[in-house]
């Protein structure tokens, strides 16, 4: 069978520890917490993230080159589905940017979410959750409008982001 995976590299810079509120800093527990939640909470497998394999330790990251995708406009709405089904997981992604979302040819062409490392979990759905979640709602809705704005100046894609 013919699969294709997708494998994230982070660079250890040692363990940065938590911010005085609690916060963890350490960019693999981050991501690795999400997923565990985006993976148990049925996320990975209705097809809005990649599903989560598991992890190696001390991998030689020159051994591999990762490919990126562009973002494309007619996606917008499939982004936008996706992040608020991360956020019926009890995830805050953190991380809204075009580079984060990855185009998954098919029978059926999926938008996945990637790049969870700067990622917050909760458990309680109160109203600063529901801040933040409307805010990335806002940020993945404005992405559309952004990069239609390079494109018709000429840009390559996402200028405004680099």
């Amino acid at each position: 069978m013919d699969k294709k995976y997708a494998l994230k590299l982070l660079h250890n810079n040692g363990d940065p520890g938590y911010t005085e509120k609690g916060r963890d800093l350490n960019r693999f527990r981050c991501e690795s917490k999400a997923y565990e939640k985006l993976l148990t909470s049925g996320v990975c497998e209705r097809g809005f993230v990649p599903k989560f394999y598991g992890y190696i330790n001390q991998i030689d990251p020159a051994a591999f080159h990762p490919t990126f995708q562009h973002f494309a406009q007619d996606q917008l709405n499939r982004a936008i589905e996706g992040m608020k089904e991360i956020h019926s997981a009890g995830v805050h992604h953190r991380d809204i940017y075009p580079k984060n979302l990855l185009l998954v040819h098919g029978n059926t062409d999926r938008l996945v979410w990637i790049d969870f490392d700067v990622a917050m979990t909760f458990t309680n759905f109160g109203p600063e959750q529901k801040a933040r979640c409307d805010y990335e709602i806002a940020l993945v809705k404005g992405l559309g409008d952004a990069l239609k704005d390079d494109q018709d100046k000429g840009l390559p894609p996402n200028t405004k982001f680099y």
